[in-house]
């Protein structure tokens, strides 16, 4: 929550109307700097100190082929 706050009072002060538009949109390319610091914190979405499986979700747009890197199975019995 902390980073959060800090990050979005980065871009707020940084005249940012969001973060989306760095990463994809028109002005991507401006701002290489700051798309890579976002980039390089998604590692951290997996660092979850109280994990569950009822109270931790996440969602994927895309899944690509070159993107798998190791599939596990799930057998129920």
């Amino acid at each position: 929550d902390e980073d959060e706050r800090e990050y979005l009072e980065e871009m707020k002060g940084k005249g940012f109307k969001d973060s989306f538009s760095i990463i994809k949109g028109k002005y991507a390319h401006f701002y290489p700097l700051e798309r890579q610091k976002i980039v390089d914190s998604w590692h951290r979405i997996f660092q979850i100190d109280d994990w569950n499986i009822f109270t931790s979700q996440a969602n994927i747009w895309e899944i690509r082929k070159d993107m798998i890197v190791e599939m596990q199975t799930y057998d129920k019995s």
